[in-house]
């Protein structure tokens, strides 16, 4: 008969050939969830919003119809849009935000906005229709908040 200084070892080395040979009765292999690698959908309708109280004007578009999405991606360009690497980031706002602030200018500028969802996965939309923004100066106040109602932009699509 084995002591049982020997079948100890032999025990132990039985239990960690089974545990790592999986001992179940499904022999694939477990991994991790495949991480979702599609784009979200683009924003639509980019366009143009007043701020009834102030004046102010946003850009405003249609959220993006995915369910992933965490934000969205604000770019800008100007004078013309000849190509799409050619647009800055102007800013960012979170899933549930669609609406941007538009810059104050001191002379008429024309701008041209395009916008990107971004989802939880990291990934961008492709880009979402141009808007070409008129910015005039909004008249105002001393403190240079523009005077209520002031028309300060136009909207060509």
């Amino acid at each position: 008969m084995k002591s049982l200084r020997h079948i100890v070892p032999t025990l132990a080395a039985l239990v960690l050939a089974l545990v790592l040979s999986g001992c179940g009765k499904d022999s694939t292999p477990t991994s991790a969830n495949p991480v979702d690698e599609t784009p979200p959908a683009a924003p639509t309708q980019v366009g143009l919003s007043m701020d009834p109280g102030t004046g102010r004007p946003y850009l405003d578009w249609a959220p993006s119809t995915s369910p992933s999405v965490i934000g969205y991606e604000v770019y800008n360009y100007a004078p013309h849009p000849d190509r799409d690497n050619a647009y800055t980031l102007a800013g960012e706002t979170d899933g549930s935000t669609t609406i941007y602030p538009l810059p104050s200018v001191s002379e008429p500028t024309s701008l041209y906005y395009r916008v990107k969802a971004v989802a939880a996965n990291g990934t961008r939309s492709g880009w979402s229709t141009i808007a070409l923004i008129h910015l005039r100066p909004w008249g105002g106040s001393p403190d240079g908040n523009p005077e209520p109602h002031t028309p300060g932009v136009e909207l060509d699509q």
